[in-house]
């Protein structure tokens, strides 16, 4: 049975109200008051009455002021009033009218009359607050977007005096948020933020747009700066089910009465790009240039695709050099736009762009495509081939299929994998999703190089280095720049490269003061204006022609120097101009010399040239070849305790060892501590022999790590040699993980001490002592002990010390994470760590000792250690 809805009477005559009153409940339950004041009591008692029948002319408090202060609260203001009317002048019925009454009945009553207008009133009252209910937003309680456009353009045309501010504002990273916290937590989060929105912004009108943004109008006023916004923003954000979280906020103020809401709305969110990504500003106010700014990426936008038809794009190509001999090593791919309209566009002009409408795909594929053209015509004319670096997006990663499609046209060219190198940025792996993992794994497992693009442009790339399978790093620019200042960083970051078995490349060098430092420091491969900017195809053929050349004039030369004792005077002088031409030539190349003087090896220089030689001769590539990569343990760690000679020594120890089994002229010193062997001269038996030799004088104090193969022809020889060079770091891992193992037996679980053997450094501890970061290692079964872990963990829980921190955390890696979170983390963990991925990421809150709440980024390794089986190595940022 429907419930009868309830009417409110005010009257002083209590006989007109008596009867008014009986004949109302026969449809309605009737609440009855003698005046105002009464009314309001009666009001606070029944808040929910349908409408209010209000006489005007009443003793305590009339009739007016009781319509003034209802209108005022929130509670009240939208119940629908009668006045009821007695001989009214069309000035008091309008002074009714502008404090809120809806209509009016007259005295003496008709009671049908009084009947047909209530109901009336009653249904255009329901009807309105469904509709209303319609335009709002089922999980916030905000105006939908079109409801809103609605109602914020109607407020401004009703307030011609009054200047407006548009403030819209979303969730930064809200899709991670919501992979990590899941739908439902998602959905309360939202809700709250909407609530929170509704009583922050009382006098304004709210909105939201799509999933995580919102937008409201309200009065512009010198008091919206910066501060107030971000302090309104604290204010809604505080106490939300899910913490840590920012919003970027775009201001429109005032706004353009003469444009339509939505273009208003435009411009604040348009404001969002200038803060969006940056740290610590989370507030732009729009400003006119960001819309010439959208109309020329507008123009930009409506041309790419005919752009890519009709081939503006173009292929730039920038030498890699290596450090030591200065030879070519490889270029990267860059891409440029020859514009109609705008000219020559460098790529920061465009790219950024693509990367959100998704177009950098088709970019990104007609790259690769030139790329693979180019090679094959190289190799078909004779033109010097190096390795090529292409830059793959992020959305190339996430587009199904793209990898696939890219691999198969690769193959279609038939170009060798080893000539593609695949640069991604490091925000890519701080992303860590697992569809980017998986396909990062297949290209990997298609024999492509991974490079890693503007290494330390983030806060946790030294903790991406032990959790990521990489092949080479390439430091930021920023580095290179201000490389005086960075030296002792740059340093660091190219030891631990190495340790970990990765390659380092350093862009951006432009003068010799910097190329000589970068090569000093032992950076592999130097990039930048110093050697050679961004050139054409042709201009970039001309180029590794002539420097691939230059070894070949030095040979020339010597061939044509006569041996004889010069004895005139013009004899003399045509002596030395011919000495000082060829000087010329061996003064542009580095090291010159092929002798190692340490060992008396072929070093570096002539390595290269030996791969040259067997390549390009037919008769020497279809020979058998054995190839050994021997890396000595532990030299830099007799260079930091005992001093270069010790190290020196070790190197020569070495040496000797492999002289004793193998040719001289097999074998290359090609690093500080790296030998490279060719072996020409054995059978398959024979040089596996020679390597358990090699492996069986090993001891404690003295060894290598050694990866090897045997091929039947020597073809192909890069591609085998990554793959030997892979084996060989693998067995460096191995062996610095039985030193870990081997120095933590009968040692203290907990921090990295003095007490260990500091002559034979684990990779740990070059990691924990090298990384500003957390740092730990816990057992991956059971309670999850702790087995390890840096002093900067320690401090960024607030503990005194290893103990303290250990009892905080009761010894475990469940006492490290807020018990909120714990579930969730173990659980993400264990969908990520499987078979074919041993890493994970995380992000969750950690309680410090004092009470604060912090949020904390984890990426960590899946590994077994002997001592205590399986483990995870973790590096932990704080998310500020």
């Amino acid at each position: 049975m429907e419930q009868k809805r309830s009417i409110l009477v005010i009257e002083d005559d209590k006989i007109s109200r008596t009867i008014l009153a009986n004949k109302l409940k026969e449809e309605y339950i009737v609440y009855q008051a003698e005046d105002g004041e009464e009314g309001l009591t009666m009001l606070r008692k029944h808040p929910t009455v349908s409408v209010i029948l209000l006489d005007i002319l009443m003793p305590v408090m009339d009739g007016y002021e009781f319509l003034h202060i209802i209108k005022q609260n929130d509670a009240y203001s939208l119940i629908p009033v009668i006045v009821i009317t007695g001989n009214f002048s069309e000035e008091e019925e309008m002074k009714c009218l502008e404090l809120g009454a809806n209509d009016f009945l007259s005295k003496p009553y008709n009671p049908a009359e009084a009947l047909v207008r209530i109901h009336n009133i009653i249904r255009l009252e329901e009807a309105s607050n469904a509709l209303q209910e319609m335009e709002k937003d089922e999980l916030t309680g905000l105006f939908t977007k079109q409801a809103f456009l609605r109602y914020a353009t109607e407020m401004v045309e009703q307030n011609p005096d009054t200047d407006f501010a548009i403030l819209g504002f979303n969730i930064e990273n809200f899709k991670a948020t919501n992979s990590q916290y899941g739908e439902r937590m998602c959905d309360e989060f939202l809700a709250y933020i909407g609530a929170k929105v509704r009583r922050v912004i009382k006098t304004g009108i709210s909105g939201r747009f799509s999933g995580d943004q919102f937008v409201v109008l309200f009065d512009n006023d010198e008091k919206n700066t910066i501060d107030r916004i971000e302090q309104i923003s604290r204010v809604v954000f505080q106490h939300a089910p899910i913490p840590h979280q920012v919003a970027k906020i775009g201001v429109y103020a005032p706004i353009d009465r003469n444009i339509e809401m939505a273009r208003c709305c435009d411009r604040a969110f348009l404001a969002i790009r200038e803060v969006k990504g940056v740290y610590h500003k989370n507030v732009a106010f729009y400003e006119e240039k960001m819309r010439e700014q959208m109309i020329n990426e507008q123009r930009i936008q409506d041309s790419m695709e005919k752009a890519l038809a009709e081939e503006q794009f173009m292929v730039y190509y920038q030498p890699k050099h290596e450090s030591i001999s200065g030879e070519i090593a490889g270029a990267e791919a860059l891409i440029r736009w020859n514009h109609p309209e705008f000219g020559f566009m460098q790529p920061n002009k465009f790219v950024p762009l693509f990367e959100r409408n998704g177009f950098i795909t088709e970019l990104d594929s007609f790259v690769l495509k030139r790329v693979c053209e180019d090679i094959q015509r190289w190799q078909e004319k004779g033109i010097p081939v190096v390795p090529i670096s292409v830059n793959v997006s992020r959305r190339d990663y996430l587009e199904e299929g793209w990898i696939d499609r890219q691999i198969e046209m690769i193959d279609n060219y038939g170009i060798n994998h080893s000539l593609i190198h695949m640069e991604v940025t490091e925000s890519l792996y701080a992303e860590n999703t697992g569809v980017i993992i998986e396909q990062i794994h297949k290209l990997q497992k298609n024999d492509f190089l991974i490079e890693m693009d503007d290494f330390g442009a983030g806060y946790s790339s030294l903790g991406m280095l032990a959790t990521f399978q990489l092949d080479v790093i390439k430091l930021d620019i920023s580095f290179v720049r201000s490389i005086e200042i960075n030296k002792v960083v740059i340093e660091n970051i190219i030891k631990l490269a190495h340790k970990m078995g990765f390659k380092t490349v350093a862009e951006g060098a432009e003068t010799e003061a910097q190329f000589h430092i970068l090569r000093n420091l032992g950076c592999d491969f130097i990039q930048g204006y110093y050697f050679s900017k961004p050139l054409s195809c042709d201009k970039y053929e001309k180029y590794v022609t002539e420097k691939m050349n230059l070894l070949e004039q030095v040979g020339d030369a010597l061939n044509r120097m006569e041996i004889s004792v010069p004895t005139t005077e013009l004899e003399k002088s045509r002596e030395n101009m011919r000495i000082n031409s060829l000087l010329s030539i061996i003064e542009s190349l580095e090291e010159a010399n092929f002798i190692d003087s340490l060992t008396g090896f072929q070093n570096r220089k002539a390595f290269y040239n030996s791969i040259q030689s067997i390549e390009n001769s037919p008769q020497l590539n279809s020979m058998p070849i054995g190839i050994a990569f021997v890396d000595i343990n532990g030299l830099k760690s007799v260079n930091d305790n005992f001093g270069h000679e010790a190290g020196d020594r070790l190197i020569v120890h070495i040496a000797g060892i492999l002289r004793s089994i193998f040719l001289t002229a097999d074998i290359f010193r090609v690093g500080g501590d790296e030998f490279i062997i060719l072996s020409r001269e054995s059978t398959e038996r024979e040089f596996y022999e020679k390597i358990r030799r090699v492996n069986s004088r090993w001891t404690e104090e003295e060894s290598a790590a050694v990866g090897f193969i045997w091929l039947m022809e020597a073809r192909n020889l890069e591609q085998h040699m990554v793959a030997v060079d892979k084996q060989m770091y693998k067995e460096k891992r191995k062996y610095y993980e039985q030193k870990f193992n081997d120095r933590r037996r009968g040692q203290r679980r907990g921090k990295i001490n003095e007490s260990m053997d500091d002559s034979l450094p684990s990779l740990f501890d070059d990691i924990a002592n090298a990384l500003p970061c957390g740092f730990f290692v816990y057992q991956a079964e059971g309670d999850e002990r702790l087995v390890l872990y840096n002093d900067e963990l320690v401090r960024l829980f607030g503990c005194s010390g290893p103990e303290d921190f250990q009892a905080y955390v009761n010894g475990s890696f469940r006492g490290m994470v807020h018990p909120e979170d714990l579930a969730m983390v173990e659980g993400n963990i264990s969908e990520q760590i499987n078979e074919e991925n041993d890493v994970d990421y995380v992000e969750y809150r950690i309680i410090t000792k004092d009470g604060t709440v912090k949020k904390v980024r984890d990426h960590g390794r899946f590994i077994h250690s002997e001592d205590y089986g399986n483990v995870f190595v973790v590096m932990v940022n704080e998310i500020k």
